[in-house]
């Protein structure tokens, strides 16, 4: 294992910047690393367990990921990652805990922001906050999740495309900023099963472009709970929920403003839920224990009323 707590500066222009094969690292010092080209990555954890604090991390020219993680853990404490031509943070069949603040940043690029893939994740779960920029990213949402699961209590997304894209993973999340210019705020395919609260921390989920929220062939709960919860789309035609494709989604404890169903979803309106505008067809079938204010889009054959 290697131990630092020195301040380090790496310029790299070799294969890696920092890397770990089955082993251990432990950084409790200042380190940047600079300078990434095609092929050179600035830390690369294969199989191994690393401790990374106070990471500042540019990139260059490279279309590797700057921050690669492989059938291992990490956690990561206060890194700023920015600036590259690949993803910025990648990690596979890895274990991750973000704490303390971090940041990553892509100023231009159409890869991802951050991906995880069979992936375990923890995302401030006690302290600090996470920021994932990829305004200026094109082709790809800022923050992917595919067959991942874990907990999200602190996190700021802005994206061009999805600010937030889950492919069958599982996830609960308890505070966090969602918003996109490109597409919807956040959007759950395959299978994924969600569950949002503003237990911790507000929520907001917001898009400019598309729909707030839209989930496809997967599980979604929605739930006020002590803080502010926020889902809004300001695009024309576009919806604050948007349920499709043999979606089950759960409504709790909240006003929903505008609302879609179709494809043969399940929408259930809990007691103390309100859905001002319901839009329901195909086969769709809404269970309501709340209340919905307008119900002129909604065929009357898909509706339950208690």
């Amino acid at each position: 294992g290697i131990y630092s707590n020195a301040t380090t500066t790496i310029t790299n222009s070799t294969s890696y910047g920092i890397k770990a094969y089955h082993g251990k690292i432990w950084n409790y010092g200042k380190m940047t690393i600079s300078s990434n080209s095609d092929g050179n990555y600035a830390v690369m954890i294969d199989r191994s367990e690393a401790y990374l604090r106070n990471m500042t991390i540019s990139g260059g020219t490279g279309t590797d990921p700057l921050v690669e993680v492989w059938q291992g853990q990490l956690t990561l404490n206060g890194a700023t990652i920015k600036d590259h031509q690949g993803d910025l943070f990648y990690a596979d069949r890895s274990t991750l805990q973000f704490e303390g603040t971090n940041s990553f940043t892509d100023s231009s690029s159409n890869r991802c922001v951050v991906y995880f893939k069979y992936t375990d994740f923890d995302i401030n779960d006690y302290n600090g906050s996470t920021t994932i920029n990829g305004s200026n990213t094109t082709g790809c949402a800022a923050f992917n999740l595919e067959r991942s699961r874990g907990k999200i209590r602190n996190i700021t997304v802005t994206g061009a495309q999805e600010a937030l894209y889950a492919a069958s993973s599982d996830v609960e999340i308890q505070g966090g900023t969602f918003s996109s210019t490109g597409q919807s705020g956040i959007k759950l395919v395959e299978g994924s099963r969600f569950e949002i609260e503003s237990n911790d921390n507000d929520v907001s989920i917001t898009s400019s472009a598309g729909d707030a929220i839209e989930v496809r062939s997967s599980f979604l709960r929605l739930d006020k709970d002590s803080n502010n919860l926020t889902i809004s789309s300001t695009a024309s035609g576009r919806k604050d929920i948007r349920i499709r494709e043999r979606s089950t989604v759960d409504l709790r404890d909240h006003t929903y403003a505008n609302v879609k169903v179709t494809g043969a979803s399940y929408l259930h309106i809990e007691n103390g839920a309100t859905v001002t505008t319901l839009n329901c067809a195909n086969a769709s079938i809404i269970h309501n224990e709340g209340t919905v204010t307008n119900t002129s889009a909604c065929d009357s054959t898909n509706y339950i009323s208690d």
